[in-house]
């Protein structure tokens, strides 16, 4: 026999002091509507840090998140990092490896990447270049290959991992148009 059970809006309330600074870390994990939450202190719906809707969307930084996954920073008149992703590799040897995202379909069927490409141009350190990847011809995990970068001085290749202009674009090829005539 299945019997609903009806539970108060927090599930879990605790403090946890710090022995290093004796501050105090209080939190709460609870519902909020049809919100579950994640909040920095004992009040649901006060200072949320994490929410996941009954739809499945989850939002840091917001309360109504409106994509699978919606990252709100705070308000502010500059640039902010709302997402990190990361590589912990270390030193030059790191080059031509990267990070990236992929969009496509689960497990990297029929997808596109863009990516965080390190090269070596400098011996003290490595520099960052912006690389975009489609599929062409395939529909398998993996088959992306590079179509455009943009580099750490601010050079676009077009067909080319390593452009030596503003704008380097390589094998053009421009047809003539058809004419109705």
């Amino acid at each position: 026999m299945l019997r609903e059970v009806e539970f108060s809006a927090v599930f879990f309330k605790t403090s946890i002091q710090s022995f290093a600074n004796s501050s105090i870390l209080t939190f709460a994990l609870g519902t909020n509507a049809s919100t579950f939450e994640i909040c920095d202190n004992s009040t649901i719906g006060t200072n949320t840090r994490l929410s996941i809707t009954s739809a499945g969307n989850v939002g840091i930084g917001t309360t109504s998140p409106s994509a699978k996954l919606e990252v709100q920073t705070a308000s502010s008149e500059e640039v902010t990092t709302g997402l990190l992703i990361h590589n912990n590799v270390g030193g030059t040897a790191a080059a031509g490896n990267g990070v990236g995202v992929v969009m496509g379909r689960a497990g990297g069927l029929y997808s596109s990447k863009i990516a965080n490409v390190w090269t070596n141009s400098n011996p003290s350190y490595l520099q960052t270049n912006i690389a975009f990847y489609t599929m062409h011809n395939s529909y398998l995990a993996g088959s992306e290959t590079e179509k455009m970068r943009l580099t750490s001085d601010g050079k676009v290749g077009i067909g080319t991992t390593s452009p030596g202009a503003k704008l380097d674009l390589s094998l053009i090829h421009i047809s003539e148009p058809t004419r109705p005539y």
